[in-house]
């Protein structure tokens, strides 16, 4: 298969294993995981019977693919970074099973009902288990949609943003709304709420960011007092 961008694509797509034979279900997943979400590197237990299902919905520049497959792990290599035309995040919003998503330093535990993302720019691996069959409804976001919601020099890592104390629950349900009546409402009504979607999810890490920001310095004006006590303390003893 030729890689095709979600811009591109119909607005619909949906790709099933069940139309090849058995021997040929995981190279034809492989394809089709590379069509939705561009390139990846899966990895199987299994080199027979793959049972999946890929359903790709175009929602303007971005798009839900929906996806159900058994367990297997999930790499975003160098290599298949370098052989990408376009930059995206990955907002999951796990529907089945359990997905732990390590990159970088970070590793982010997704469960049913829970939501994370993930940048495509950096190398990252998806693993899959917990069940006999797994369903997520990933998000396909063009990274400039969300770094424009974001503060210039905005330092991105893994996160489960359904975490948020405060708009954590709304990332969810908007999430859950959008992946259920994407094809019911209008498409302009789905870009419509899938901008909502994403003002959720910046807001959630700038909150992150600004609360980060704020311990740093508030830990440094700690450090500064303290060493500030320690030389008043010392100032008359001979050897200082």
């Amino acid at each position: 298969m030729e890689q095709v961008s979600p811009t591109s694509r119909p607005r619909h797509v949906i790709w099933n294993t069940a139309v090849t034979r058995p021997d040929e279900q995981f190279s034809y997943y492989r394809e089709a995981i590379c069509q939705a979400f561009m390139n990846l590197t899966p990895e199987s237990a299994t080199t027979s019977r793959f049972p999946a299902k890929v359903e790709a919905i175009k929602i303007g520049t971005g798009a839900i693919n929906r996806v159900v497959f058994p367990e297997h792990t999930v790499h975003r290599s160098r290599a298949d970074i370098a052989a990408s035309t376009e930059s995206c995040f990955y907002l999951n919003f796990k529907l089945a099973g359990r997905c732990r998503m390590l990159q970088g330093d970070s590793e982010v535990s997704l469960s049913r009902g829970q939501v994370g993302i993930v940048d495509s720019d950096r190398e990252v691996t998806l693993l899959h288990d917990r069940g006999p069959m797994l369903e997520v409804a990933s998000f396909w976001v063009p990274s400039r949609a969300l770094r424009d919601r974001l503060p210039p020099s905005f330092d991105f890592r893994a996160e489960r943003v359904s975490d948020d104390p405060h708009v954590g629950h709304l990332i969810v349900e908007t999430a859950r709304s959008l992946n259920a009546g994407a094809l019911r409402m209008a498409e302009e009504d789905s870009i419509r709420l899938f901008d909502v979607l994403l003002d959720l999810v910046a807001l959630s890490l700038s909150r992150r960011s600004r609360a980060q920001t704020a311990e740093a310095a508030s830990f440094a004006d700690a450090t500064v007092l303290a060493l500030r006590r320690a030389i008043h303390e010392r100032l008359r003893e001979p050897g200082l």
